[in-house]
C-alpha cells in the first residue's frame, strides 16, 4: 500500500511531515533517516481507505452484493483479478453499514483473525480471539489507573459471573468506567481491522451474533464517518477532487438513512446545515460547492463520507423545488413532449450520432425514468408517468439500436435530401479531423456517415485512417 503524506492545517508540537510518496514497509527507515523517533508525530493520510469505500458505492469493486465478493478466494476474484489488491476493510464495513446486515463477520488477514457480531449494521461483538474482550478491558482499566492489578486479579477469580460485573460489585469502578473501557477496546480492535488492506472475509447472515447483552454497540455508520474524517484530516482538495469530480454535474439528495439522530451524532452543525439546505436534489454538486459554508475541502469530505455510507445519493435529474405536485406537473409536460418527439430526440441524441452512443444514451434515460429512477418513489402518479415516458423511450431505442430499422426510420423521418446533406457534412468534418491529426475523431465521423449512407468513397476514406 502506498501512503501519501501531506501537510496538515494543525500540527502537534514538534510534528514532522513527510512530503514524498513512501511505502509502508519503508516507513520506519524513512523516519529514522529524517531524524524522527516518534512515529505518532507523522501526519499520514492514505487515500486507499477512501477510494476503496467510494469505489464500492460506485459499483466498481463488486458486481453483485454477495458474500463471495468479499472473499479473496471467491468467484469475484476469478472475474476481477485486481479485486484482492483493491479491497479494503473500510469498504467491507461500509457495505455492511450501508445494507444494515445482521450476522457474524470473521476477518482473517496476515495471520490475524477478528470477529464482529453484527445487528442491523451495528457492531455488538468486536473481538480479537487472541485477547478476549474481558481481558482486554481489564488491561485497559489497569493501564488507565482506574483499578489496581490486585482488583483485576480478584475480579477474575470471582465466582459471581463476569469479571467486569465483579469489579462493579466490589466497588472497584463505576458502570460508566466499565462501559467506556468496553467502547475503547472495541474501537481499538476496529481500528486494527481498518488497516487490513486485504484478506478473507466471511459473513454468516444466518447466525445470530453469539453475544450476551452488552451495554456497548458501535454503529458502523458513525464509526466510519469518524474514521474517514480522521484519515482525510489535512488532505488537499486536489487529493479529493478525483473522487468527487464524476458527481459534479449530478444532484445530491438526502436518503432515508440520514435520520435526525444520525445527523446529530455524525456531523457538525455546519455539515448538517449544508446537507439540509442544499442536498435537496434541486442543485448540482458543483453549485453546492459555491453555496456551502464548509469550503471546498470540507464540502468534498462531507459528500464523500455521506455518499459512501448511503446518506446521500446523486441523481441525474433534479427534483423540482415545490414538492411532489411540481414533480408530477413536470413529468406530465415531459410525457406530452415525448409523444411528439422523434426517436432521436427521445434518446436526447442527434440523428448523426455514432451507433455506439445509442446504448449509452438509452442507459441514461433508464436511470432517469426507468425502474431505478428516484422519481418513481415520489408518488404513485409519478411512477405511472415515468412508466409511460419510459415506454416511449424504449420504443425509440428498440428501433434505433437495430441498423436496418435505424436506416428506414431516418429516411421516413428526415427525407433523402436532409440525409444527403448530413452525410456530406460528416464527410467534410472527417477530412478536417484527419488533417488536424485527430484520427479517432475522424474515424467516428466517417463511421457515422457510413451508418447513415454507406457510400464507396466513405469506405475508402475509412481505410486511410
Amino acid at each position: 500500500m502506498i501512503l501519501q503524506c501531506y501537510k496538515a492545517t494543525k500540527l502537534p508540537p514538534r510534528a514532522y511531515v513527510l512530503t514524498t510518496t513512501i511505502r509502508i514497509d519503508n516507513l520506519v527507515a524513512d523516519i529514522r533517516l529524517l531524524g524522527m523517533q516518534d512515529r505518532a508525530k507523522v501526519i499520514v493520510w492514505s487515500r486507499d481507505y477512501i477510494e476503496g469505500c467510494f469505489a464500492l458505492m460506485k459499483g466498481e469493486i463488486v458486481n453483485s452484493l454477495t458474500l463471495a465478493d468479499f472473499t479473496v478466494t471467491g468467484p469475484a476474484i476469478s472475474a476481477n483479478p485486481t479485486l484482492a489488491s483493491r479491497l479494503s476493510s473500510v469498504s467491507l464495513l461500509a457495505y455492511i453499514a450501508f445494507t444494515r446486515l445482521t450476522g457474524l463477520l470473521v476477518i482473517r488477514s496476515g495471520g490475524q483473525t477478528f470477529r464482529i457480531g453484527l445487528k442491523d449494521g451495528s457492531a455488538l461483538l468486536v473481538e480479537d480471539p487472541k485477547v478476549p474482550t474481558i481481558e482486554a478491558c481489564l488491561n485497559y482499566l489497569v493501564s488507565s489507573n482506574i483499578i489496581t492489578a490486585d482488583a483485576a486479579a480478584k475480579a477474575v477469580a470471582s465466582q459471581s459471573g463476569s469479571a467486569l460485573q465483579a469489579l462493579y460489585e466490589q466497588g472497584a469502578c463505576t458502570p460508566r468506567e466499565i462501559v467506556e473501557a468496553l467502547r475503547t477496546v472495541k474501537q481499538g480492535i476496529l481500528d486494527k481491522v481498518m488497516i487490513c488492506s486485504q484478506g478473507t472475509y466471511e459473513l454468516e447472515q444466518t447466525v445470530r451474533p453469539p453475544v450476551s447483552p452488552d451495554p456497548v454497540s458501535i454503529d458502523l455508520n458513525l464509526y466510519l464517518v469518524r474514521h474517514m474524517r480522521e484519515r482525510t484530516r489535512g488532505a488537499y482538495f486536489a487529493d479529493l477532487d478525483g473522487l468527487i469530480q464524476p458527481f459534479m454535474g449530478r444532484y445530491p439528495v438526502k436518503t432515508d438513512k440520514l435520520t435526525p439522530a444520525v445527523a446529530g451524532v455524525a456531523f457538525s452543525e455546519k455539515e448538517r446545515k449544508t446537507l439540509e439546505e442544499v442536498a435537496d436534489g434541486s442543485t448540482t454538486l458543483k453549485e453546492v460547492f459555491t453555496l456551502s459554508l464548509l469550503g471546498k475541502i470540507g464540502t468534498a469530505r462531507l459528500f464523500i463520507m455521506a455518499h459512501c455510507l448511503g446518506f446521500v445519493e446523486f441523481r441525474l435529474s433534479p427534483v423540482p423545488k415545490g414538492g411532489v405536485e411540481l414533480l408530477e406537473q413536470e413529468l406530465r409536460k415531459m410525457l406530452e413532449r415525448t409523444k411528439t418527439d422523434d426517436f432521436f430526440t427521445r434518446l436526447q441524441i442527434h440523428w448523426t450520432t455514432h451507433p455506439s452512443k445509442i446504448p449509452e444514451a438509452y442507459q441514461k434515460m433508464v436511470e432517469r425514468y426507468g425502474p431505478p429512477s428516484p422519481y418513481r418513489r415520489q408518488s404513485e402518479k409519478a411512477r405511472e408517468l415515468c412508466e409511460q415516458i419510459f415506454a416511449l423511450i424504449t420504443e425509440a431505442y428498440e428501433t434505433l439500436v437495430d441498423p436496418e430499422k435505424r436506416r428506414q426510420y431516418r429516411v421516413s423521418c428526415l427525407g433523402e435530401a436532409k440525409i444527403q446533406f448530413g452525410v456530406e457534412f460528416l464527410f467534410k468534418q472527417a477530412h478536417l479531423a484527419k488533417f488536424r491529426g485527430e484520427t479517432g475523431k475522424a474515424r467516428e465521423l466517417i463511421e457515422s456517415a457510413i451508418d447513415i449512407l454507406p457510400k464507396p468513397e466513405f469506405r475508402e476514406f475509412l481505410k486511410t485512417l
